[in-house]
Formats: C-alpha cells, sequence, structure tokens
C-alpha cells in the first residue's frame, strides 16, 4: 500500500512538472503549422552544351518563403510530415553570359521525417529529412525536379496544444535542365530558408 502511494505521489508530481508539450506528446497526434522567412537561392551549372561547367554557381539576392504543413506525431520524438513550401527571390545578373536577374520561383512539396531531442524545460530542438519535387521557374524555364531538404529547428510551447518555432532549412533539386542564348544548360537549384512560424497539435 506504501508503495502504491509513492508510486501515484511520484507520477502526479511528474505530470505537474513537465512542460505541455511534452507531456501531450507521449502518444499520437496530428499536427499543423504555417511559417514565413527569408530565403536566399542558388545555382550551379553543371554542364552548357556538355561541356563541364566547373560547378560554376551563382546566388540570389535575400527573398522570402512561406510554408505549410501537416502529419502526425509517432510516439514522443518522432514526426511523418507533408510540406509545401514557396520561394521567390531575385537572380544576380551575369552580363558577361547573358544571363538577366529575373526572380527565382520554386514551389516544393516534401514527405519529411522529423526526430525531436529532449526537451529542455519548454524549448524543444529537432531535425528533418525530406525527399520531393519541385516546379522551379527561373525566368527561362519551369522544370520539375527531384529534391531532398535537411533542417534543423527550436521549437517553444507556449501551451498545452501550441508551440512557436524557428527553423533553418536547406533543400536542392537535381536535373533543372534549361536552354538561355542558345546554349544547353544542365544544373541544380538550392534554397536556405529561416523561417518563424507556430504548431498546433489536435
Amino acid at each position: 500500500m506504501r508503495s502504491t502511494f509513492i508510486s501515484a505521489a511520484f507520477a502526479a508530481l511528474t505530470c505537474a512538472f513537465a512542460s505541455p508539450a511534452l507531456a501531450s506528446e507521449w502518444k499520437p497526434h496530428i499536427v499543423t503549422g504555417a511559417s514565413f522567412g527569408g530565403a536566399v537561392l542558388g545555382q550551379t551549372l553543371d554542364t552548357i552544351d556538355g561541356v563541364d561547367a566547373e560547378n560554376f554557381g551563382q546566388k540570389s539576392d535575400i527573398g522570402w518563403n512561406a510554408s505549410v504543413h501537416a502529419g502526425a506525431g509517432i510516439g514522443r520524438d518522432w514526426a511523418a510530415l507533408v510540406e509545401v513550401s514557396y520561394s521567390e527571390a531575385e537572380a544576380a545578373g551575369r552580363d558577361d553570359i547573358g544571363v538577366g536577374g529575373d526572380d527565382v520561383r520554386i514551389l516544393a512539396g516534401f514527405l519529411t521525417a522529423q526526430y525531436r531531442f529532449a526537451t529542455i524545460g519548454r524549448l524543444r530542438p529537432y531535425v528533418e529529412l525530406g525527399a520531393g519535387l519541385g516546379n522551379i521557374d527561373d525566368g527561362y524555364d519551369d522544370t520539375t525536379a527531384f529534391g531532398l531538404k535537411g533542417a534543423f529547428g527550436l521549437d517553444y510551447a507556449v501551451g498545452e496544444r501550441t508551440s512557436i518555432f524557428g527553423e533553418l532549412q536547406y533543400a536542392k533539386f537535381f536535373g533543372v535542365d534549361y536552354e538561355v542564348t542558345g546554349s544547353e544548360i544542365e544544373s541544380s537549384v538550392s534554397s536556405t530558408t529561416l523561417n518563424f512560424g507556430v504548431n498546433q497539435r489536435f
């Protein structure tokens, strides 16, 4: 009887001092979220008319990114998410090769696995790996390409089911091919984003 009382008291104290996010993540739940932030887009040229371009690269000016996601939490540490994001930035011009500074737009969708580390108070770090498709409009052509992404973020619980977060993400899309000034270009395109947003769990 005494041991039962001690066990019940310990459980009550654990629940009282645990953060709201930690207590709710022991069971499966639905999570949705949205974020907004800055983006820098990059392009690496692989070949020009079949000739090695020696990984010539260029970066865009700072643009913007908006993203929404939804998925399911699995246990305390894992989540599976579907993410849709849109990025837009002005490309740096290259007068010497006849490339102007047009806007570059990326509409992407990813299937993502998220791993959440141990909670520090109300703060919980996490990492993500994902794969998906992106439609890249670089001012010359629209191309749909396969992409991979990785992200690191910090999630802060502001309530039992609500949290705010900041996330740094890098994505790269392969096989972005197009024609400009009569030359066939084979390239890859990347996006680096820093977003802030809100999550809601159900």
